[in-house]
């Protein structure tokens, strides 16, 4: 039986405003340390042994060019990426998950999510062989506001085995359920 959804209600992560999970999901904000910018807001499934869906801001922009870069990929129509175009986004887009000795790409392509192109990313954690899939994107301009692909926000879910796969359609439902702030 599928849970009841309730749509949660996503302040100062824009260009998310609210996104769907399922009710008995547990959500919690990750305040930034002194000094550090970024920060997060998590929802983890009942009993999920470390398994959690999560949206992230960096905090920090990245480069022009890695944002003119971002910008090319996701204004080209929907595609699986070539390892060339993976390479070209790099650790300034993808974090630690461009860091080939961190973290196994298993695939990457661009897809549509309510009307917004997304960067979609799959892979494992080289170490914890913990298994990820993840959106990437930019701040899309509120009101008519230039969209800012310098800013890259993400939201992606993890864990390991059994619990990533036991939760993965959920996640990914969600994941797919984001509403845009325009």
């Amino acid at each position: 039986m599928e849970s009841e959804r309730v749509r949660d209600r996503i302040d100062d992560m824009a260009p998310i405003e609210f996104i769907f999970v399922p009710k008995e999901w547990r959500k919690e904000h990750s305040e930034p340390a002194f000094g550090d910018l970024a920060k997060s807001i998590s929802f983890s499934p009942p009993a999920s042994n470390g398994a959690c869906l999560v949206i992230f801001d960096r905090g920090i922009p990245v480069a022009d060019s890695a944002g003119d870069t971002f910008k090319q990929l996701l204004d080209q129509p929907h595609h699986e990426l070539s390892m060339e175009e993976i390479d070209d986004l790099g650790y300034q887009i993808l974090g630690t998950v461009g860091d080939g000795s961190a973290f196994h790409i298993h695939s990457a392509d661009t897809i549509d999510v309510n009307g917004k192109p997304v960067l979609r990313v799959t892979g494992e954690w080289i170490t914890s062989s913990k298994k990820f899939v993840g959106h990437y994107f930019p701040e899309w301009g509120r009101e008519g506001g230039a969209t800012d692909y310098r800013t890259i926000r993400e939201v992606y879910y993890e864990g390991g085995e059994p619990q990533f796969t036991k939760h993965h359609e959920e996640a990914t439902r969600s994941m797919n359920t984001v509403i845009w702030t325009r």
